[in-house]
């Protein structure tokens, strides 16, 4: 039986063949040598691309396995040898178009090659500037694709004769997206060792997104998913996770620049994910692996209606972003209860105010021994300002942090697993408790005109206790209403400690004499951090 595109049967066959991939490595005798395993797992979210699929029964195939050779043989398309029936484009690419497709009008038919031309060429210049690599002559056959799929590359062996088919009838625009994917396809195959499948799929969507812009709904889709599924780690066997790792293209072109994506896919071709990656950021940038997660994550995140404008031009229109778990009200405790975070993964905690403008906010972190972790936090304040907070971990992978609660408006805990080696997933375990005397505990805090200078005004106060605190701020404000004003060129030093009460003082000369004024008292925390009394302190200067 000849299963060709265009074919009911193809459909079946397809299905069956993804069946086979899904089955565990023990199962797989018919399809690859004893021991080793596809690299890939069918994902949740359809990927309308064959070709990954392709290269793992074409791998499968070589290590001497009859169904998987059977398999890739249906997805090969039959091609008449008259040359008349093809039709030409530019840089030597070539287009078939059986017969059982049905007759198009002369009109139709020049409008969708002209748009698919024209993409080509615009994939082939954006490689170029890339300093990429670009195929060779390429054979392209609009057929009927039955398994629901856009398109598909063979053969996947690098061959100058590539074969790319793609599903027709279909809208000229969707018809070049998917084109321009299987061009990029072939581009990975192109050079002396071919981009892994994965990673030649991330590259693949990477490029239909960088050509135009802006992602289809089905691509935000998978960068979406895999936004919301770092925790399974960069290095994922999962093909919608692979292709959604187009993210972290996305990420070293706009952090890094071209270079940065360029030596990333060279690194690729020879390298482990791994190694790559970490040659790649530190080639372009002197960044490491490590320092360019950390801001990856971040970057990721910062989607939806938390975007901040200054990133991925389409941030704003993502949907939010998914957390491992979420805590309004404290103290919180959650012991293994998340989802597991694999090697190169990432994962959030969204921890609310719990409505408290005053106190701090006690962080613990332990995950799980033999695991490389990092973590930080970001504190969302109440006029949308950000503080990225160091979270240090010992190597044991435990830490605590503390924030103060004042105008926090939320505070996303960042984890990290930064393990190089490829690992199962690790867990770890949070806890939030409110403090009420952090970062100080005010006694008194008074404002009252100064003996010494009339037109003064002498602040003074008394902390009960104090704890990561580097210094104090005094803020004034028109008791009519204003914005608050900093009245201290440098901050007042803090010399109190948790056990025993300080004293301050300090002389506002510059108040305007006649109007009532009220002050506040700001603590800075060592990590930059600021927090205002609750107290205030009121009073006019003498005339």
């Amino acid at each position: 039986m000849n299963l060709r595109p265009g074919n009911p049967a193809f459909r079946v066959l397809c299905l069956a063949a993804l069946l086979l991939m899904a089955l565990p490595s023990t199962a797989q005798t018919d399809l690859a040598a004893p021991g080793r395993e596809l690299p890939f797992r069918p994902g949740q979210v359809a990927v309308p691309c064959l070709t990954p699929m392709a290269q793992s029964l074409h791998q499968a195939g070589q290590a001497g396995g009859q169904a998987a050779r059977a398999a890739l043989e249906a997805l090969r398309p039959d091609l008449p040898s008259d040359p008349d029936r093809y039709l030409e484009l530019a840089e030597g690419t070539r287009v078939f178009i059986p017969r059982h497709n049905g007759a198009l009008s002369d009109s139709r038919l020049q409008k969708v090659l002209t748009h698919l031309e024209e993409a080509l060429l615009q994939t082939r210049h954006l490689l170029e500037g890339y300093g990429l690599p670009v195929p060779g002559r390429i054979t392209i056959v609009l057929a009927p694709v039955e398994s629901g799929a856009k398109g598909y590359l063979v053969p996947v062996t690098g061959d100058s004769n590539l074969v790319m088919v793609l599903n027709f009838p279909a809208r000229g625009e969707a018809l070049a997206r998917a084109a321009v994917h299987q061009y990029a396809h072939a581009a990975a195959l192109a050079g002396t060792s071919p981009i892994p499948a994965g990673w030649a799929e991330a590259f693949a969507t990477w490029t239909g997104i960088r050509r135009t812009g802006y992602p289809t709904m089905a691509e935000r889709r998978i960068l979406e998913h895999r936004r919301d599924h770092l925790s399974d780690g960069l290095g994922s066997g999962n093909l919608e996770l692979s292709a959604g790792n187009a993210l972290w293209f996305l990420y070293l072109d706009e952090a890094f620049g071209q270079e940065a994506v360029r030596l990333t896919l060279e690194e690729l071709r020879r390298q482990t994910t791994e190694e790559a990656l970490e040659l790649g950021v530190r080639r372009a940038a002197g960044y490491s692996l490590r320092q360019a997660f950390r801001d990856f994550h971040l970057w990721a995140v910062l989607t939806g209606t938390r975007s901040t404008g200054r990133h991925l031009n389409f941030a704003h229109i993502m949907s939010e972003p998914r957390f491992a778990s979420t805590a309004e009200n404290y103290p919180a405790l959650s012991v293994h209860a998340d989802a597991p975070v694999a090697s190169m993964g990432a994962t959030q905690v969204l921890l609310g105010s719990d409505g408290a403008d005053t106190g701090g906010l006690v962080l613990r972190f332990e995950g799980e021994l033999g695991t490389d972790w990092e973590a930080d936090v970001l504190l969302v304040r109440g006029d949308g300002s950000m503080h990225r907070v160091p979270f240090a971990l010992g190597t044991d992978g435990r830490g605590e942090a503390t924030l103060p609660l004042a105008d926090m408006q939320e505070a996303m805990l960042l984890i990290r697993n930064l393990n190089p080696q490829p690992s199962g997933g690790q867990r770890y375990t949070w806890a939030a408790h409110r403090e009420a005397a952090y970062p100080f505990e005010l006694n008194i805090l008074e404002a009252l005109p100064s003996e010494n200078d009339p037109a003064g005004i002498l602040i003074s106060w008394e902390t009960e206790s104090e704890q990561d605190l580097i210094g104090f701020n005094i803020l004034r404000v028109p008791e009519a209403g204003g914005q608050p004003v900093r009245i201290n060129p440098i901050w007042v030093p803090a010399i109190g400690d948790l056990s025993s009460a300080t004293s301050y003082q300090y002389m506002d000369s510059t108040a305007e004499t006649g109007l009532n004024y009220v002050y506040h008292l700001e603590g800075i925390t060592r990590d930059g951090l600021a927090s205002r009394s609750g107290t205030v302190a009121s009073a006019i200067p003498s005339p």
